[in-house]
């Protein structure tokens, strides 16, 4: 009987230890992955910062570096006409005249505006956002502040990138001419970083106008 005792007592106690050691396990992945998590989101944040003074910067070099000042394209298509009139004046008379034109058309499938060193284009309201896009590649990465010709590196190991979208879907150069500071622009400033396949991955997102 001692010897029952004896095992079912080392039967339970090994049950309670190897539970122990899986609870101790699932915690450290927690404290883990909320580290990791903090990290990165203040890594984002930190890009998020960064980005918004490059969008300042486009603000006062009049969109130099978005590709058609960041407006969209017109599209003209033509359009084709005919038509029939009668009237009466002083006789009778009949009209027929044949007529054609040129004016934009609006679309209903998607036509992204382009992206360079990740500046974009006003965002077509029939595209799917960049940033849930999967097979957009337009993501530039930040430059480190301190020398601009290398990419930040955090202290997760880590590069943020970035989109700025010109949010005004057309562009005067005329707000920049004799002004100091140009008139109102409008950017959509994303920034998102991945630590890594299975780690923790932050997009932040916000409005900037100058």
């Amino acid at each position: 009987m001692v010897l029952v005792v004896a095992l079912v007592m080392l039967l339970l106690i090994t049950i309670v230890g190897v539970s122990a050691v899986k609870t101790l396990t699932l915690e450290e992945r927690m404290t883990s992955n909320s580290i990791d998590r903090n990290t990165v989101f203040q890594t984002t944040e930190w890009g998020l910062s960064l980005a918004e003074q490059v969008a300042e910067s486009q603000a006062k070099q009049c969109n130099s570096g978005f590709v058609n000042g960041g407006g969209v394209q017109t599209v003209t298509t033509t359009d084709e006409s005919n038509g029939n009139g009668n009237g009466n004046g002083n006789g009778n008379g009949k009209d027929k005249g044949n007529g054609s034109g040129s004016a934009p058309q609006p679309t209903s499938t998607c036509a992204p505006t382009t992206c360079q060193n990740g500046l974009c284009g006003y965002p077509q309201p029939n595209c799917t956002p960049r940033w849930e896009d999967s097979s957009f590649t337009g993501w530039a990465p930040v430059k480190d502040p301190g020398d601009t010709s290398k990419n930040l590196v955090t202290p997760a190991g880590v590069t943020p990138q970035f989109i700025i979208e010109y949010l005004n879907p057309t562009f005067d150069p005329q707000q920049c001419v004799g002004k100091p500071t140009p008139g109102v622009f409008l950017y959509r400033v994303t920034v998102r970083t991945a630590a890594g396949e299975g780690r923790a991955s932050v997009t932040l997102q916000s409005v900037y106008g100058q």
